[in-house]
This record gives structure tokens, sequence and C-alpha cells, in this order.
């Protein structure tokens, strides 16, 4: 079973950047998208706006914070980019999550990389 009770300070000494963001959602972007999504809002797909909306709702609420979107993390020969990263007030754990519709065979391998390399499970929501 996955360790999920991973705080500020075991990131950083794994020398992660936690809020390491690539650019921010860009709606200027009219590309042809992969699996049939539609870019929403400036996110990749109507699922993923839906869970930022949802997130963002958790975080006006007082249950979560630092909500953080497309968040890096390195492994070995390549990286992992997070849809989400954000602080539990409740558990005081960070949680890493994807909105996920079409789990590839590149994002199976890249969670598995994140489970045995860095000892995180990434939550899918």
């Amino acid at each position: 079973m996955a360790n999920n009770n991973w705080t500020l300070a075991d990131i950083e000494r794994k020398g992660l950047k936690v809020v390491d963001q690539v650019k921010p959602p860009n709606s200027g972007e009219l590309k042809k998208q992969k699996y049939g999504n539609k870019k929403t809002n400036g996110f990749d797909s109507k699922h993923e706006y839906e869970c930022f909306k949802r997130l963002e709702l958790r975080q006006k609420a007082g249950e979560i914070t630092a909500l953080s979107t497309q968040v890096v993390f390195h492994l070995q020969d390549c990286k992992y980019i997070a849809d989400f990263v954000y602080l539990d007030l409740k558990t005081k754990l960070w949680v890493i999550a994807d909105a996920k519709g079409m789990k590839t065979a590149m994002y199976r391998l890249k969670k598995k990389m994140m489970l045995s390399i860095l000892g995180i499970e990434i939550v899918e929501m």
C-alpha cells in the first residue's frame, strides 16, 4: 500500500519543488485534442475544469489550501505533470491529483514511477 502521509518537509527532502508550476492554462491555443476532449476555460478538458472548480470550492470552504495546477515532478529521464496539488487541511497532507478520463500507457507508467521512485500515489479524480 502506498504511503500518502507526505508533508511539505518530506517533499522538500526529496528535492522536489512543490509548486513548480508550468505555464498556467492557456485558452488561446487552438489545437485538435488527441482524445476528443474540448478545452474549457483554459483547461485541457471539461472534466479537468470541473475538478478544478470543485477543488476551488473546497479551498473557499477552508478544507484545502495551496491549490496549484500543472505541478512538475521530475522522474529519472522524464517528468510527470500533476493536474492539481493541494494541502488537505484536515489531514495536513499534500495531495497529488489528476483529472483522468483516458488512462494512457504513458500515464500508467508515470503513475507507477511516482509510486516506486518517490513513494507518492496519485489520486485520480
